[in-house]
């Protein structure tokens, strides 16, 4: 018979005061594709994280993984293959992307959240622009630059669930998961997965350095005055 020691417990495991370990919750695109939609799976988190209470006393701690609102993805990969032919082609179908993604949040936020999500989803579109530029130059599309696009689906998803739950008065923060996801790559083919992904052998999540950047992010929020509960966490 074998002694297995328990692994030490994170001091992240339970953030700031609260009495429960994290909850965490995952969205997909489909459940994600209309404002009403957004609401229904925030309005389900905030639920989720109260029935704690009973046990507990406080709320549970809950984050939520999003994918791109319905469609959002398909919509990025049709920008990136026009761009090889038809940069205004590629400029007018992410204008309408863009578009799309902010009539949704005007619809769920205050005009001042909704102000600053539009803020931040201009300056991506310019962006993208930029990074798909290059696929006009040089006809074709490396599988970083579809990676790297497609991925704002997930980041805009995230600050529209954020902009819904911050106007409904619930405690909120949202994360960039690439600010502190880090992996190491032990080899693969490169190429173009499914959504536009890299297909990509062996990548490992180097757990103890991004849990030490989550931590550091987590305790700018309270720096910040941001809340210990129901965080809206996205990309994938």
């Amino acid at each position: 018979m074998t002694a297995v020691a328990e692994a030490p417990r994170s001091p992240h495991t339970v953030p700031c005061a609260a009495a429960t370990p994290w909850e965490v919750h995952k969205f997909g695109g489909a459940s994600l594709a209309t404002a009403e939609l957004y609401k229904q799976c925030s309005d389900l988190l905030v639920a989720e994280s109260e029935r704690a209470k009973a046990v507990t006393g406080s709320s549970a701690p809950t984050m939520a993984v999003v994918s791109a609102k319905g469609g959002v993805t398909d919509k990025l990969i049709a920008v990136v293959n026009a761009a090889r032919t038809d940069m205004d082609d590629a400029a007018a179908k992410l204008r309408v992307v863009v578009s799309e993604q902010l009539e949704v949040v005007g619809e769920l936020a205050s005009a001042e959240l909704a102000a600053a999500v539009e803020k931040n989803l201009v300056k991506d579109e310019q962006d993208i622009l930029m990074v798909v530029r290059a696929v006009s130059l040089i006809k074709t599309v490396p599988a970083t630059t579809m990676e790297l696009v497609t991925g704002y689906g997930e980041v805009w998803s995230a600050q529209t669930m954020h902009s819904y739950l911050a106007t409904q008065g619930v405690p909120t923060a949202w994360l960039d998961a690439r600010e502190v996801l880090v992996v190491e790559q032990q080899g693969g083919v490169a190429g173009l997965g499914e959504k536009g992904s890299s297909n990509v052998m062996g990548v490992d999540p180097i757990w103890s350095v991004t849990e030490d950047r989550v931590a550091a992010w987590w305790q700018v929020c309270l720096r910040n005055s941001a809340p210990c509960r129901s965080p809206a966490a996205g990309a994938e």
